[in-house]
């Protein structure tokens, strides 16, 4: 990431670093890269500088791929609508009384999944980046209204992603068994 203030990541670096991840800090950029090996941890939401809101669903996502157990923590529960989505790809999330308990190692499936949300939809994005086969994702409009140009952003650093018009595909006899949605 570039034009970054780091100081103003430094829970969310912190817990990269802990996960497993190397950072490379500088004046206004972060470089993260990884061995492939993530460990469980836990990350409880409050107020800047504790760990923020908004990447709360991302980081729970990635403890779908760490080694163990992982607790994700924050006091409102509509901060894991990506936690039931990520589950339709196979991950295994327990959500009770505003923590998800995350089981690591899934081995994540492409399906067809719904962002209900900004923070939702980068975590299906991330999600289906580590399944197997296709995901797609309803409701980027959400994405949309929170990311200029998310798809070239992902593009750009060597994600395979496109936006499509699912109700051509639908309408569209030329796809077959396309289903509404997808």
């Amino acid at each position: 990431m570039t034009d970054v203030i780091p100081e103003h990541l430094g829970s969310c670096i912190a817990k990269l670093e802990e996960i497993g991840l190397e950072i490379d800090v500088r004046d206004n950029s972060v470089t993260a890269s990884s061995t492939g090996k993530l460990f469980a941890s836990r990350i409880r939401t409050g107020m800047y500088p504790s760990f923020a809101t908004d990447l709360q669903q991302p980081m729970t996502t990635l403890f779908t791929q760490a080694s163990g157990k992982s607790i994700s923590g924050k006091n409102l529960s509509e901060s894991f609508s990506a936690c039931r989505s990520t589950e339709k790809n196979g991950a295994d999330i327990r959500v009770r009384s505003g923590v998800a308990f995350v089981k690591g190692k899934s081995n994540l499936i492409g399906t067809t999944v719904s962002a209900s949300d900004i923070r939702a939809g980068i975590s299906l994005i991330l999600a289906g980046m580590v399944a197997e086969g296709t995901t797609y994702i309803t409701g980027v409009e959400h994405i949309e209204r929170g990311y200029e140009d998310a798809v070239n952003a992902f593009q750009s650093v060597g994600v395979q992603i496109t936006k499509e018009d699912i109700n051509y595909k639908f309408n569209n006899p030329f796809y077959g068994n396309a289903q509404k949605g997808c």
